[in-house]
């Protein structure tokens, strides 16, 4: 796998500007985003999703996902002379007080 999609959320922009989460049954049939559908670590919060919503027009639907890349491992093992020269991470630290806060937040509800 080149990327591990950890959270995917869809988001919509109504044409009076009106940002809101679109339901994942709404688009598991569009072509290609079933196998993903679903994916929730909950690393994704509302102010991702706000934010995303601020970037789009109004009319418009988009994908906010937070992936794990991994092609920097699969391609230097997989081509001859490949190296990985840069790669970026989140602290292990930083992603376990996200996912706990993520747990707990699905815990009260």
């Amino acid at each position: 796998d080149v990327i591990r999609v950890l959270d995917l959320e869809f988001v919509r922009k109504g044409p009076d500007g009106e940002v809101s989460r679109v339901d994942n049954a709404e688009v598991a049939g569009v072509d290609g985003v079933e196998s993903v559908v679903g994916a929730s670590s909950g690393l994704l919060d509302t102010d991702d999703l706000a934010h995303a919503g601020d970037l789009i027009g109004p009319g418009s639907l988009c994908a906010v996902i937070f992936v794990e890349q991994t092609w920097p491992l699969a391609m230097a093992a997989a081509e001859p002379g490949a190296r990985v020269v840069a790669h970026g991470s989140v602290a292990p630290a930083e992603l376990d007080a996200l996912l706990a806060e993520g747990l707990a937040e699905g815990a009260e509800s």
